[in-house]
Formats: C-alpha cells, structure tokens, sequence
C-alpha cells in the first residue's frame, strides 16, 4: 500500500503551520531578535504535533526567517540576502546556461543602483568610491584582487542607494559572480580590454560623485554591455 498521499498530507499541514508562525509574527510586530513561543506553546496554539511544529520551524529556518539558537528557541533573523545569494548560486551551479540570465536581472538592478547613488550618495560615500575606484587602477594585472575590488564597488554603490532591499539583490547576485568576473579578466579580456572596463568604473564613480543621475545609469549601462559582450561573444 502506497504511502505517498499519507506523505503529501503530511507535507502541507507543515506549510500550514509555517504560513501560521509567518501570519503570528506578523499579527504581533515581532522583530528581528525577538523569540516565538516555545515548541509547547505553538503546538497548543496550532492544535498539531509538536513534530509537525519543529518541521515548519525548519522550513522557516531554512527561509532564512528565523534560526534556532541553542537548538531550542527560535529567533527572528534580520532580513538579509542569504535565502537569494542561495538561489542564485543554485542556479548558476545546476543551470549554467541561465548565466545570461541573471547577468541581464543585474544590469536592471545596478542601472538603477547607479542612478539613486547618484542622489543619495554622502560626501564620505563619495570620496570612498573615489579612492575604491583608483585602488582598482592599481590592480588590472591581477585578476583575482580586481575581481573582489570590483564586487566591492558595486556593492558600495548598492550601499550608497539606502535602498536595503536593493543592495541586499546586488549582494547576493555579485558574490555569486565573482568567478565570473575574474575569468572574464585573465582569460577573456587583453590588456587594453581591461583598460577599458577600469575607464567604465571610473565613468560611473564619476556621474555619481557629480550627483548626476542619468549620466550614472548611462555609464553603467555601457558598462554592462561591453560586460556582456566579452562573455557571450
């Protein structure tokens, strides 16, 4: 006798006791740090097994929601770009070919990165990228120290949009790229191609000290195509 309906009945009472925890959380403006209710309570509370509470407890743990300190109470995690840095590198390690892809999600991204940067940049925001920027300079023989300074940049752009959510994506996207970007610049690119990639940050960084919106999407926008470019082509 199959047991698999016994399996799938069991699975979705689990999703809803984890969509319950997720409706409780936010009912009480619970808040990152804050604890849920110990495993007694919530099996009370649900009216389920107190398996089926520490499997949704599971399932919410690998959402990045909560973590499970001590192994006995669950803690609210910050929001953070953990559940989407995993995603992205599942993708990229079972479907290689959605490289594109993904590269084509990050010039949206980071062409708007560019442009809020641009308005909402500090002056010690600034002048970082500025100094990130001509450290770069610096590196363009060396590939692997250039790839980790040019997630660096890209990441002190996101940052300088104080926009949470969206350098929580580029984040996640970037990390997972860097092999990426490093194979592109000791295999792909020459030398006077690697000039050019430093001549398009510096072009970026430029626009956004210079508190120019349009003219920072724009050169990240052409940034991305030559990017695209030495890779599929």
């Amino acid at each position: 006798m199959s047991t698999t309906p016994i399996e799938l009945f069991h699975k979705s009472l689990v999703e809803q006791v984890s969509d319950a925890i997720m409706d409780m959380i936010e009912r009480e403006g619970l808040r990152p740090g804050d604890r849920l209710p110990a495993t007694a309570v919530l099996t009370e509370t649900f009216g389920v097994s107190r398996p089926v509470v520490r499997e949704a407890l599971k399932m919410l743990e690998g959402r990045g929601v909560i973590e499970m300190s001590g192994g006995r109470t669950a803690v609210i995690k910050p929001v953070s770009g953990e559940v989407l840095h995993s995603f992205f590198e599942r993708v990229l390690t079972f479907e290689r070919e959605k490289l594109r892809e993904i590269l084509e999600v990050r010039y949206g991204i980071e062409m708007q990165c560019a442009r809020l940067a641009a308005q909402r940049r500090t002056p010690e925001q600034a002048t970082a990228l500025q100094e990130l920027v001509a450290e770069m300079a610096q590196h363009l023989d060396d590939a692997e120290s250039y790839a980790e300074l040019d997630v660096r940049l890209h990441l002190l752009v996101a940052e300088a949009t104080h926009n949470s959510l969206l350098y929580h994506l580029v984040h996640s996207i970037r990390d997972v790229l860097r092999d990426v970007i490093r194979e592109g610049l000791d295999h792909r690119l020459t030398a006077s191609e690697r000039h050019l990639v430093q001549v398009a940050h510096e072009r970026v960084v430029h626009a956004i000290t210079a508190g120019d919106p349009e003219a920072a999407a724009k050169a990240m926008a052409f940034h991305f195509d030559d990017a695209l470019r030495a890779i599929f082509e």
